[in-house]
């Protein structure tokens, strides 16, 4: 009994992930999209996905959020002067969580600093 009640928290668990990461990639597509393009690899910004070599794999989720915010990156200079400052009621705290999430399961290691960032 004990198995099957894991069994079932574990499919919970799985579906509930799933949703999570499907509504972070929804919400990627409304807010970062059109800079980072279809899969975070860069476009007009830069690769974004979680590429330890050509993306940011080493960012934690507070420094995305910094970065969103304040167009800092994790060191805290100015990024790219086209990257779109989102306030908190532009785009919630959570869904920068969902996103942060989604992006966690891409990986590409393509160069690109963006087309309009230095």
């Amino acid at each position: 009994m004990w198995k099957s009640v894991v069994a079932a928290g574990a499919v919970v668990l799985f579906a509930a992930c799933g949703e999570a990461v499907s509504e972070g990639e929804t919400a990627y597509k409304t807010y970062c999209l059109s800079c980072h393009g279809t899969k975070g690899v860069g476009g007009i910004g830069p690769n974004i996905t979680f590429s330890s070599t050509a993306g940011i794999a080493s960012w934690s989720e507070a420094e995305v959020l910094a970065l969103v915010r304040t167009g800092t990156d994790k060191a805290g200079m100015k990024t790219c002067e086209t990257m779109t400052r989102f306030s908190a009621t532009q785009l919630s705290d959570a869904k920068v969580t969902l996103i942060y999430n989604y992006l966690k399961t891409l990986k590409d290691d393509t160069v690109n600093k963006g087309s309009a960032c230095p």
